[in-house]
């Protein structure tokens, strides 16, 4: 009814975007409609790009940008990111959380892969289970990262996150220490 033809790949980031909340979604496609300029009378096709420039700015992108840059050993790239957060409000505990979700996934992922599976089958069965920009950094970081690191980068973000809830701590400073640590680990398995 908004004159937009969604692309599955499009559709699919509309719904991990909005968590599947259809109100919000309903939102995007709003917006995506407007950006495009479409109407029933001159339907257009939205692509990936389109959706990436209305969702720019949400502050996600960046914490993926810094998600990627720990995983893949890039310090530099995590400290510039950080920065970045850092600027728009994003406290300790958001980062910390969000690289746990990470390593999290990870885990799961290197647990198929130590029992024998390729990482490629793994990541074919995640299939719409994960969000289709996180596929290619993720099959990189899983053949990056071994179960065991894994579990100790895990370890290391629930101490950071205590730590940092504990009254007077360094907050967003002792964040940074630790995901720039883990970019260091990461760097040295290169």
């Amino acid at each position: 009814g908004l004159g937009i033809r969604l692309s599955a790949d499009v559709a699919r980031a509309i719904v991990g975007a909005s968590a599947g909340d259809r109100a919000v979604m309903g939102q995007e496609l709003e917006k995506l409609a407007l950006y495009l300029d479409a109407a029933p009378e001159r339907p257009t096709e939205a692509d990936t790009a389109a959706f990436e420039a209305i969702s720019a700015g949400n502050g996600e992108g960046e914490l993926s940008r810094l998600i990627d840059a720990v995983m893949d050993g890039q310090p530099a790239l995590a400290a510039r990111e950080m920065a970045v957060l850092e600027q728009e409000g994003v406290d300790g505990i958001a980062l910390i959380r969000a690289m746990n979700k990470r390593v999290q996934l990870l885990t799961r992922f290197a647990a198929d892969v130590a029992g024998g599976q390729s990482v490629e089958n793994v990541m074919e069965r995640a299939g719409k289970s994960l969000f289709w920009k996180e596929k290619i950094p993720v099959q990189r970081q899983l053949k990056r990262w071994a179960p065991a690191r894994l579990a100790t980068a895990a370890e290391r973000l629930l101490t950071a996150e205590r730590a940092i809830k504990a009254a007077g701590s360094a907050g967003t400073i002792f964040a940074a220490s630790e995901l720039i640590t883990l970019a260091r680990v990461a760097q040295r398995r290169r």
